[in-house]
């Protein structure tokens, strides 16, 4: 992304001053939060300050509630090109310790 931000302002830049190269340089990076709803202790926006999982994000909303259905979890993201992938995961067995390491986390 910032090479192609680069290359950008230089084509634009480049019309108006001939030699000119400019390099952006990123100082800080915009926030990034994911919304938790269903059932959760308190449905709410949770902030991400860096990498983290499914379960540590619904340990964040105040943990699941027993109503819930863990073996159906759904990931609602955005692919690289903005496209809306909807991903269901089963975290039943990783919650109750019979799969340390489930393979649906992400």
């Amino acid at each position: 992304m910032p090479a192609q931000l680069k290359r950008e302002i230089n084509l634009r830049y480049g019309e108006l001053v001939v030699g000119i190269d400019a390099e952006p340089i990123l100082t800080a990076q915009a926030p990034h939060f994911v919304h938790v709803l269903g059932q959760v202790g308190t449905p709410s926006r949770v902030a991400l300050d860096g990498p983290t999982t499914v379960l540590g994000v619904i340990a964040s909303a105040g943990r699941h509630l027993h109503e819930g259905n863990l073996r159906q979890v759904v990931i609602m993201r955005r692919a690289e090109d903005w496209r809306l992938v909807s991903t269901m995961l089963d975290l039943q067995d990783a919650v109750f310790g019979k799969r340390p390491t489930p393979a649906d986390e992400i």
